[in-house]
């Protein structure tokens, strides 16, 4: 017979990558407002900016390294913290 559960997971951990993932999306919600805005500005047209392999790279690392880490970093009372933490993260935008 086949364990239910093979790998043990605290409440603590879970609470743990909620803030995280909360942190994550609170900075991908940042470039995509930013993007909208220069699209905006540009009538529609895609921003040559965001249209660089490297830019969309170093956005994406920088929303699963600093801004996700930043919540757990800082003991983030609540995911409404764990977002406004991961949305205040260095934008380079």
């Amino acid at each position: 017979m086949v364990e239910a559960s093979l790998i043990a997971v605290t409440s603590e951990q879970i609470d743990l990558l909620h803030f995280y993932l909360t942190g994550v999306f609170g900075s991908v919600a940042a470039e995509l407002v930013a993007a909208l805005r220069e699209t905006q500005k540009m009538n529609g047209k895609c921003p040559e900016l965001y249209k660089r392999p490297f830019y969309v790279c170093v956005r994406i690392l920088v929303a699963i390294g600093p801004a996700g880490g930043l919540p757990v970093l800082l003991s983030a009372s609540n995911l409404q913290t764990a977002f406004y933490l991961g949305l205040s993260a260095p934008n380079s935008a």
